[in-house]
């Protein structure tokens, strides 16, 4: 288990690391002054707004990021997934409806977490550059429609693909991948006409 632990921690740092070095390369790599191919194409003032928001987009993503992985990190070494697992073993007692309530809990605390630094980026952030149309009305209902939406979604794809694992056991993977290849399809091919409507 030791084994296990120590793998799975060393891909997340891993993971955070690379992003890091590329968000720095890709930052160091765009000039903070008009490129002389786009000179009296390009408004300098625009560009240079442009460029103003990015980096402070990426000081945002850099501490959300941060934040995410150090949480992440905290919970793994007090073991607090098998703390939280053991918790709800003792109200839920069907392992597909138990695992579908884990990993919603967790999406849920992800979501609450993240949750200053979202408002902080559509009401302040977007808003200074123009960029911000939503209201806190609209935020309130889209987030509530997003919630719903995923928990109806999330449980509906998750129970089938649980239930797979249980019944099926060894084989349970090709039913999967064909359930969930299926199921990104339509997604995508009714995602314009049948979700973001709902959004509107």
């Amino acid at each position: 288990m030791n084994t296990i632990l120590y793998i799975i921690t060393g891909i997340i740092v891993f993971n955070y690391l690379l992003e890091r070095i590329l968000d720095y390369l890709n930052d160091k790599n765009q000039s903070d002054t008009l490129p002389a191919e786009l000179a009296g194409i390009y408004d300098e003032e625009k560009y240079k707004r442009s460029r103003q928001y990015h980096k402070e987009k990426n000081r945002l993503s850099f501490i959300t990021e941060t934040l995410s992985f150090v949480i992440i990190l905290v919970f793994i070494f007090i073991k607090g997934f098998g703390l939280l697992s053991n918790y709800m073993e003792g109200y839920i007692h069907n392992p597909i409806w138990l695992a579908l309530a884990y990993f919603g809990a967790l999406m849920f605390a992800g979501y609450i977490t993240s949750l200053p630094f979202t408002l902080y980026d559509t009401f302040v952030l977007e808003q200074k550059y123009g960029f911000n149309k939503t209201t806190p009305k609209t935020f309130i209902f889209d987030t509530l429609k997003s919630f719903l939406l995923a928990v109806v979604l999330g449980c509906t794809l998750g129970y089938f693909l649980l239930w797979l694992i249980m019944d099926l056991k060894e084989n349970f993977w090709i039913y999967a991948w064909v359930i969930a290849s299926v199921f990104s399809l339509l997604l995508n091919m009714f995602y314009s006409s049948l979700i973001i409507p709902i959004f509107q």
